[in-house]
């Protein structure tokens, strides 16, 4: 138990404060250790109906099932998704940059990964998991607006924000006395870095305390004009990045704080 803990501590436990949601993989690591040393009964130090003592063996054999998949856990992936991910479809992304990645290109990806087809219901629920984690954004193809691509998070973004700042600026010139003007543009055109810097900005202000959801979110628009769909994706990768972390269920905390 005590080599497994050090180990999960030095691993899963890259951490970050070793969160509720870190520590409950704890008890899947012991489990697994047991269950292999199940499997190998025949083989193993035990008592008929009473105890079973588990090997280096089968703590090794834990270790290195469980290294397999305490990232893409963490992220909300299934470890499959993660390693396409790591291994090619992230590349691909980057590739493509402004130019955005269309569906068939993604399908064909997954293809060339796993040998076989991608239904649309299941192209489609693989691409919201993958939003919803904030590895990519799906926005409408300004080349053919009946279709969507796909683009790494805030890239392709950067016409759109110039049409919308032109457009917002100029409202704003022929209506001086706008109420809902309070300096929003500043931050909607800011780059990817620049809104999480600004994210980060609102935890700091915070450091102990751990804060609800929908409490961020809130401060996100106001003052900053960060929707909340857009807000839950930074907060994904902030999460990933290991800044932040969930110390309990809808509560998210700046890493490091007390």
């Amino acid at each position: 138990m005590d080599a497994l803990l050090k180990w999960f501590r030095e691993n899963d436990g890259k951490i970050r404060d070793l969160a509720p949601r870190d520590q409950r993989d704890f008890p899947h690591l012991v489990a697994m250790a047991k269950g292999h040393a199940l499997f190998n009964l025949p083989q193993r130090d035990h008592t008929p109906g009473e105890t079973l003592t588990a090997k280096t063996e089968d703590i090794e054999s834990a270790k290195l099932i469980c290294a397999k998949i305490i990232e893409s856990n963490r992220l909300g992936l299934p470890p499959y998704a993660y390693d396409w991910w790591m291994e090619s479809l992230s590349s691909l992304l980057e590739a493509a940059g402004e130019e955005g990645l269309t569906k068939t290109q993604f399908s064909q990806s997954y293809y060339n990964r796993f040998k076989t087809r991608l239904s649309d219901k299941s192209r489609r629920r693989l691409i919201a998991t993958f939003d919803e984690a904030g590895f990519l954004e799906e926005r409408i193809n300004p080349g053919d607006k009946r279709t969507t691509k796909l683009y790494a998070l805030g890239v392709g973004v950067g016409n759109e924000i110039k049409n919308n700042l032109e457009e917002e600026s100029t409202s704003y010139a022929k209506n001086p006395n706008l109420d809902n003007y309070d300096g929003k543009l500043r931050v909607e055109g800011a780059s990817l870095q620049g809104k999480l810097e600004k994210i980060l900005g609102v935890f700091a202000t915070y450091p102990d305390e751990a804060l609800r959801e929908d409490l961020v979110l809130g401060l996100l628009f106001d003052p900053l004009g960060i929707g909340a769909d857009e807000g839950r994706k930074f907060l994904s990768v902030l999460l990933r990045n290991g800044k932040i972390f969930s110390p309990r269920p809808g509560y998210l905390k700046l890493t490091g704080g007390e």
